[in-house]
């Protein structure tokens, strides 16, 4: 599966105007993607538009603009792709009862 590229990211302003159409089909495109393991477990099945999106999101969250730290979460993220033959998942442990989670 193709890595994402710098010439992919998009400016924190450009991605604003594209960002409501682009996360809504990206999270679309993760529902058939995430299976949930028991009752505290889910993994996401990553690819390469998954992971494009968490790039963009955590360039927008942190308001990263400089190309070092670009690189870096291109980098960073580019990990959770699956290489020929392999699958990647991100997992998550979700237990939404603050007293449960905190035991």
């Amino acid at each position: 599966m193709k890595n994402v590229e710098r010439g992919e990211i998009l400016s924190l302003s450009e991605y604003e105007l594209v960002r409501p159409h682009f996360r809504a089909r990206v999270l679309a495109e993760k529902r058939p993607r995430r299976v949930t393991i028991g009752d505290f477990l889910c993994a996401m099945f990553e690819n390469h538009d998954t992971v494009l999106l968490q790039i963009q999101e955590m360039l927008r969250t942190e308001r990263i603009t400089s190309e070092s730290g670009i690189a870096h979460e291109i980098e960073t993220y580019n990990d959770l792709i699956p290489g020929r033959d392999e699958l990647s998942f991100t997992l998550f442990v979700e237990i939404p009862d603050r007293e449960t989670r905190e035991r």
